[in-house]
């Protein structure tokens, strides 16, 4: 039973399609994605002071309070030349993708059961519910690369490699 298991998972040809078929699910219902990522942004700070403008204070919140406590309370440097950005660089660079990931994670396991009305229709594509809570977690580790990049761009600590080629895959990676 394990190795029958085993082969599913490992079946190239079958992640392939499966691959294929979510693409194409995802092209074909592309605008109805955009509104219900568009709803879960908006819905989720609504009655809230600023509203949906927290889908942007929040992370940024979060990220200056690290960037407080690690970089000038705590002091930290990674070398003897660190004036303290390279380390909050370095700092978010991982704080960053783990908030994003851990919002979502954390929505994710009640997207299907939050929305038992939409399952039960036969039409609905239950597929959606899981990517529309990982895309509208993309705001918060977009707006944390707003502030990441040009802080690891003016400390030093970056290197064009990353940039250009391994930040596109870790991007596609989370989604």
């Amino acid at each position: 039973l394990a190795s029958m298991i085993l082969t599913r998972v490992l079946d190239v040809r079958a992640n392939l399609a499966a691959w294929r078929d979510a693409a194409a699910l995802v092209n074909e219902r592309c605008s109805l994605l955009a509104i219900m990522t568009w709803r879960e942004l908006t819905d989720r700070y609504a009655g809230q002071a600023l509203g949906a403008a927290w889908a942007v204070i929040s992370p940024l919140l979060m990220m200056a309070t690290y960037m407080l406590a690690f970089g000038v309370i705590f002091r930290g440097r990674i070398g003897p030349v660190d004036n303290g950005t390279e380390y909050v660089a370095f700092m978010l660079a991982g704080l960053v993708p783990w908030m994003a990931m851990q919002d979502c994670v954390s929505r994710a396991t009640g997207a299907i059961t939050g929305h038992a009305n939409l399952v039960k229709q036969v039409v609905f594509p239950n597929e959606l519910l899981p990517l529309r809570v990982a895309l509208s977690s993309m705001s918060i580790l977009l707006i944390g690369l707003i502030v990441t990049i040009p802080l690891a761009i003016t400390s030093g600590a970056w290197h064009p490699f990353g940039l250009l080629v391994l930040l596109p895959i870790a991007i596609a990676s989370f989604v």
